[in-house]
């Protein structure tokens, strides 16, 4: 996916990787016919006049005007232009934020055909300086006309990373105070901690095995289809996970808790 990292009046080409696919990894049920199981269509029609529409009569608008074929050119482009705007430098450190992330991009020099080998000089030379300064780059990056705040950087393993976080200035200020809470020192029984990380590791050791990622299967698509096809009952997969060594000491330090008050 082409986009440019914008600084001032510079433009760097770039390329970003979506790091997490949600599209193919949810399942999706379709509406049919009960009858023949046919998929369900929708008609179209104008909810003014009442007319049933055909495709080529239906246009688009942008609150009360309709727009016109050159409009919708036009915000095409607007909305497929996809930018990073540098809004300056900062050392913010970003794994003190990692659990705020709700979407991770990597950052690559453009190697498209029309990519210029002075604008990948250039993709080169800031990289190197953003790593060599140890600072963060504070961005917001916009797409499909949706701002993004978000922070540029080279990870622990040489990556460039875009990271994005809620633009939201209350949102900002909760992520702060949670930072503060969980950063502060939590008042548990000490025992009672230990007593679980016993059970943990047990159930860590029972669990222990070599995984290899080109074989891992979509085990959650093959238990839907179970539960679908009457294999497997939802109170058996409820037991399966109270059986659970791990679960069983959680809950019975619960249960303690609960009778000492």
């Amino acid at each position: 996916m082409a986009t440019n990292i914008k600084i001032g009046i510079v433009n760097i080409p770039c390329m970003m990787i979506n790091t997490i696919n949600q599209r193919d990894t949810s399942i999706h049920l379709n509406q049919v016919h009960k009858e023949d199981g046919g998929k369900v269509g929708y008609t179209k029609y104008c909810k003014d006049c009442g007319k049933q529409l055909l495709a080529h009569e239906i246009g688009k608008s942008y609150k009360d005007k309709v727009l016109e074929d050159d409009d919708l050119d036009r915000i095409k482009d607007f909305l497929e232009n996809q930018t990073i705007e540098i809004l300056g430098f900062s050392s913010v450190d970003v794994a003190k934020k990692k659990r705020f992330i709700y979407a991770n991009y990597y950052i690559l020099n453009d190697i498209s055909k029309t990519a210029k080998k002075s604008q990948q000089k250039t993709f080169i030379a800031f990289i190197k300086a953003l790593e060599s300064k140890d600072l963060v780059a504070v961005c917001k990056y916009t797409s499909r006309g949706k701002q993004h705040l978000g922070f540029l950087y080279v990870d622990f393993d040489n990556r460039v990373l875009l990271s994005l976080f809620p633009y939201n200035r209350a949102i900002n200020e909760d992520i702060t105070r949670l930072e503060d809470v969980i950063e502060s020192e939590l008042k548990f029984d000490v025992k009672e901690i230990e007593n679980l990380s016993k059970s943990a590791e047990s159930f860590i050791t029972e669990n222990e095995r070599d995984v290899d990622l080109a074989n891992i299967k979509d085990e959650v698509l093959e238990r839907y289809e179970k539960v679908i096809n009457g294999e497997v009952i939802i109170k058996e997969l409820e037991q399966e996970q109270e059986e659970n060594v791990f679960v069983m000491a959680t809950n019975k330090s619960k249960k303690k808790k609960k009778n000492d008050k």
